[in-house]
Order: structure tokens, then C-alpha cells, then sequence
């Protein structure tokens, strides 16, 4: 039932970790069925594993969210200073061509 369960969400979200956590999830209850042994320890350990990458994943998408929209903010400081210079040198160059044209 676990297993189905994972299996349906993974198909639903197309996300392969599920996929292969259901597929690590029913080859671990076979084992410990066969074996004699409690089938949801080793179900919790897996449960307990995926949710920690997942967690991890998320801090490293966290962090590399937060270099990228600060290199955007100093991208986009830089560029408004380049067009303000632009706009500067603009104006000098249509004084100095009023100069000449006045000469």
C-alpha cells in the first residue's frame, strides 16, 4: 500500500527520486518478508534518507537562488550606471556638435 502510494505520487509529479524510492521501499519489504525481519525499519531509514536529500537539495537551490538574484541586483546596478554614463557622454558629444556647427 505504501509502495502504491509513493509509486501514484511520483507518476503524478514525474519525479524519478520517488520513483526509485518506491521501487528501493518494495525491494526492502521483500527482503525483510523474506528474511523475518521488520519490513518498516528499513522503510522508515529509506523514507528518512529521501527526505533528507530532498531537504538538502532544497538548501542548495535556496543558496544558489540567492547568488543569482545577488549578481542579478549588481548586474542590473552596473547597468543603469552604463546608461547613465551613456546618457552623460551623449550630452557632450551633441554640446560639442552645437559648438561646431555654431563655428
Amino acid at each position: 500500500r505504501v509502495v502504491s502510494k509513493i509509486r501514484s505520487l511520483s507518476r503524478k509529479t514525474e519525479d524519478f527520486k520517488l520513483a526509485l524510492l518506491s521501487s528501493q521501499v518494495s525491494s526492502a519489504v521483500q527482503n525483510s518478508l523474506a528474511g523475518g525481519s521488520d519490513p518498516f525499519a528499513k522503510v522508515k531509514g529509506l523514507i528518512e534518507k529521501m527526505i533528507q536529500r530532498l531537504l538538502d537539495d532544497a538548501k542548495a537551490e535556496a543558496g544558489h537562488k540567492a547568488y543569482c538574484d545577488k549578481e542579478m541586483a549588481e548586474t542590473e546596478a552596473k547597468k543603469m550606471e552604463h546608461e547613465e554614463d551613456l546618457d552623460h557622454l551623449g550630452a557632450k558629444i551633441r554640446s560639442a556638435e552645437s559648438s561646431t556647427a555654431k563655428l
